[in-house]
């Protein structure tokens, strides 16, 4: 798909897509698979063929809808941000034709129900069939138990992370593609965030180390470590390309440190350290241009997903953006697709319902800040670099 990005914004201007859509170019959009298919491999359509992404997929193995939900279909390119329906701007531009294109639904939408004899099979009754929130983000923002929208920054924190806020309606202004931000579907809402780098640092240098030392060191020994190193050592840019997928993630901070000035940390404690404090501030940045975008304040930073459990990493946030962190769920993403069903069910009225079964269901921990502790002048430092 190398290329493909150009190749659709010749078919229409950048701005114009984004302003219908609210979703920034990534090699990895469905916009860019299709045309490329259209191009390169259209004689294996036959007629009357549709596209069916995985979660379509599963509805109709199991039960023959053939619709999608918004969280999903937004993050195709192909969805006006505003109507939830396809873009006929945009599918003409790529030469889509909209009957190849699965009709769109609200996360909590029935769909159908299981085939009767599939239901039979396999022991079960024929089981209503419900649109969650597909992206699996989408379903892990549903998860954080946030008692204002208007006031939280969600994390969902993994090998990448995912930085936003909760909108009520697509942010498409000039200023929000200036600062790279996505409008993904939410469930009842948008998700204004942005995609930036995660643990992946620090698993590839566990990784790295595994293989030297023939053993996996615990990540508790790793985070004491961390802890015992020297603050603000050394800084980087968690999204610079080089780490993506370097040989060795160790030599490749290493390298950055040196390219730009700074001195690499001598330990691995010092290593793992550099790399979170960057992270932390590198959520510190999107939370500045997020709250500027929406001139929405933060007061609260809800963190989900896997990462929720890093207590290393959970406190540097607090510290850095000089906010209380809430983390939990750990299985957002499977929690929040529990409370999109429980929701199209009719088993609770609303999301907003599900925030005390949230908290009285999982374990919820505060991070509170430490003030004074340097995070202002490293962050000066972190905005520096290139």
């Amino acid at each position: 798909l190398d290329g493909m990005i150009e190749q659709v914004k010749a078919r229409l201007p950048a701005e114009r897509i984004y302003a219908i859509t609210g979703i920034h170019f990534q090699p990895f959009n469905v916009s860019n698979q299709i045309l490329w298919f259209l191009q390169n491999r259209s004689a294996r359509m036959s007629p009357g063929c549709r596209y069916a992404p995985v979660p379509t997929l599963f509805a109709y193995y199991l039960g023959g809808a053939i619709r999608v939900d918004s969280s999903w279909a937004s993050v195709t390119q192909l969805m006006d941000a505003r109507t939830r329906t396809w873009s006929r701007e945009i599918l003409d531009a790529l030469g889509i034709s909209p009957g190849l294109m699965p009709e769109i639904v609200a996360p909590g939408t029935p769909v159908g129900a299981m085939r009767p004899a599939l239901a039979a099979s396999v022991g079960l009754n024929a089981a209503q069939l419900v649109a969650v929130g597909a992206h699996d983000t989408a379903s892990a923002f549903a998860a954080a138990p946030v008692d204002d929208p208007r006031e939280a920054l969600i994390v969902s924190s993994g090998t990448w992370s995912l930085v936003g806020k909760l909108v009520p309606e697509p942010i498409t202004t000039p200023a929000a593609m200036a600062a790279n931000l996505s409008n993904e579907g939410g469930i009842g809402n948008i998700r204004l965030l942005k995609n930036c780098m995660g643990g992946w640092l620090v698993q590839e240098l566990r990784r790295i180390w595994r293989e030297s030392d023939g053993e996996e060191a615990p990540w508790p020994a790793l985070y004491r470590q961390a802890s015992d190193a020297q603050p603000f050592a050394a800084l980087v840019n968690p999204d610079d390309p080089g780490f993506y997928n370097p040989p060795n993630m160790e030599t490749a901070l290493a390298d950055y440190c040196r390219r730009t000035g700074q001195t690499p940390p001598a330990s691995r404690g010092g290593l793992v350290r550099m790399a979170y404090e960057s992270l932390a501030l590198q959520y510190r940045r999107i939370r500045d241009a997020l709250s500027e975008v929406c001139n929405q304040p933060t007061r609260k930073v809800h963190i989900v997903g896997g990462g929720s459990q890093n207590e290393l990493l959970n406190q540097f946030v607090a510290d850095a953006l000089g906010l209380p962190v809430y983390a939990g769920p750990v299985e957002a993403t499977a929690v929040g697709n529990l409370m999109v069903q429980a929701l199209g069910l009719g088993v609770i009225g609303s999301l907003q319902e599900a925030q005390p079964i949230l908290r009285r269901a999982f374990p919820i921990r505060e991070y509170k800040p430490n003030p004074g502790s340097g995070w202002d002048r490293a962050y000066a430092r972190f905005q520096a670099l290139p």
